[in-house]
C-alpha cells in the first residue's frame, strides 16, 4: 500500500504528507493510496472532504487518555458515538437505533467485515460486483477467495437489471452496490433501488450497500436501500466522521439489524481488532457536535466547485463531463486514448493527484474530487481545457 498509483505516481516525497490521511481510501490493499500535497491544492483524489479538526476534538481525546479511557470498548462501538451516527443517518432518511450500528476503523473495514463475514466458516460463496466498482470491494472479496460474478453496466456505468438477474441466476449469495457510485458519483433512482431490494429478497441473498458518498448528493433527496427500512438482508456502509475534521482518524459504520450485527460481523470484528480505537471514538463524539452546523455549507461549497470546473470543460472537445448529483466527484470520460494519455501526463507533470478509472474497471476516465480546495479543482480543469 505504498504511494504508487495508476494515475499520478507520487514520486516526489516533498509533495507528499501521507500521514494527513494515512490510508483512508486505500484500506486493506485497495489500489488507491492516499496522498496529500503540502498546500492541499493538488490532491484531487480524496473521496471525503478534508476539513479542519476543531481544537476541542484533540482536547477531548487528550482528556480521555488522561482519564484512562484507553481500555477496550464494546466491540460495536461506544454508545454515544452510535447515537451520533443515528442522528447523522436521519439526514439521509434512515431511522436507525444504536443496536443497529457497528463502528469500524474506516470505510475499507466496513467492506471487509460485511463481505468476509459471509464466508466466516469457509463456505464457498459467490459475490456479484458491478463492472464499475471501488477496488476495495474486490480486495475484500479476494481475501476469502469469493467467486466473483460481474454485473454488467449500461452506458451510464450503472448496473443493469438484466445484469443483476443473471448474477442471481448464477447463484450469487451477495449483491454489492454503490449509490452514489465511487467513481462517477451517480446514484440509483428510487424505482431501481426498489427493484434491487425486491429481487434480492425474492432470491434470499444479502445486499451490501455502500452509501458513503450520500451526504454530498446535491439538489435531490437521497433514497438508498435503508430508506425502506432496516432488514436482515441489507448491510449499509459509510463513513462515520464526514464533515468533522477527522479524516486522519477514519471511522466507518455498518447499519443492519441487531441480529445480523451481533452474529458473524461482530465475531469477525472481535477477532481482527477487538474494537475500534476508543480515543478516536470519543474524539468523533465531540466532532459530531459540529456536523449540523457545517454539513450543508460544505455540500454547497463542493457543489460550487464542481459546477465551475464542469463549466470550464463543458465545451472541451473529446472530454465528456459525466453528469451526477454528488458534489464531491467530477468524472471525465475521454473519447480517445491519446487524449486520455495526454491529460494524465499533463496532470502528472503539474503534480496533481487524481484517480484513474482503470482502478474501477473503466478505461479512459479520470476522477477528480472537489474535496480539498476550490482553487485546485479549477486549476486542474483549466489545465485540461488547454490540453
Amino acid at each position: 500500500m505504498g504511494l504508487q498509483r495508476k494515475g499520478h505516481a507520487v514520486k516526489d516525497p516533498g509533495v507528499v504528507e501521507a500521514a494527513v490521511r494515512r490510508h483512508v481510501e486505500s484500506g486493506m490493499g485497495a489500489k488507491i493510496p492516499a496522498a496529500a500535497s503540502r498546500d492541499g491544492l493538488r490532491d484531487l483524489s480524496s473521496e471525503q472532504p478534508l476539513t479542519p479538526m476543531p481544537p476541542s476534538v484533540t482536547q477531548v481525546a487528550s482528556d480521555k487518555m488522561a482519564a484512562g479511557e484507553t481500555h477496550y470498548a464494546d466491540i460495536a462501538g461506544i454508545q454515544p458515538l452510535k447515537e451520533c451516527v443515528c442522528s447523522f443517518l436521519r439526514r439521509l432518511g434512515v431511522e436507525a437505533t444504536s443496536d443497529q450500528i457497528l463502528i469500524t476503523a474506516g470505510e475499507q473495514e466496513t467492506r471487509f467485515l460485511c463481505i468476509t463475514s459471509q464466508s466466516f466458516h469457509g463456505d464457498a460463496r459467490k459475490i456479484a460486483l458491478p463492472a464499475v466498482v471501488h477496488p476495495g470491494a474486490r480486495d475484500a472479496a479476494g481475501y476469502r477467495h469469493f467467486e466473483e460474478i460481474e454485473i454488467q453496466v449500461d452506458e451510464n456505468l450503472q448496473p443493469t437489471p438484466d445484469g443483476i438477474n443473471r448474477a442471481l441466476d448464477e447463484g450469487a449469495d451477495i449483491l454489492y452496490f454503490e449509490s452514489p457510485n465511487r467513481l462517477t458519483g451517480r446514484v440509483f433512482d428510487e424505482a431501481f433501488t426498489r427493484s434491487v431490494l425486491e429481487a434480492a429478497d425474492a432470491a434470499g441473498v444479502t445486499i451490501v450497500w455502500d452509501q458513503g458518498l450520500a451526504p454530498w448528493v446535491h439538489g435531490q433527496e437521497y433514497r438508498g436501500a435503508l430508506s425502506y427500512g432496516i432488514t436482515d438482508s441489507v448491510r449499509a456502509i459509510g463513513a462515520a466522521t464526514v464533515a468533522t475534521g477527522m479524516e486522519s482518524w477514519p471511522l466507518g459504520y455498518i447499519v443492519s439489524s441487531a441480529d445480523v450485527l451481533n452474529g458473524q460481523i461482530r465475531l469477525l470484528k472481535q477477532i481482527i481488532c477487538i474494537c475500534t480505537s476508543t480515543i478516536s471514538q470519543w474524539g468523533a463524539v465531540e466532532a459530531h457536535r459540529y456536523v449540523d452546523e457545517q454539513l450543508d455549507d460544505i455540500r454547497q461549497t463542493l457543489h460550487r466547485r464542481r459546477a465551475e470546473a464542469a463549466e470550464l470543460l463543458s465545451d472541451r472537445g473529446g472530454i465528456e463531463v459525466l453528469s451526477a448529483p454528488t458534489s464531491s466527484h467530477l468524472a471525465l470520460q475521454f473519447a480517445e486514448e491519446r487524449e486520455f494519455a495526454r491529460a494524465k501526463s499533463v496532470l502528472d507533470e503539474k503534480g496533481y493527484c487524481y484517480i484513474d478509472g482503470e482502478h474501477f474497471g473503466v478505461p479512459r476516465v479520470i476522477r477528480l474530487t472537489t474535496t480539498t480546495s476550490f482553487e485546485g479543482i479549477v486549476r486542474a480543469a483549466e489545465i485540461l481545457r488547454k490540453g
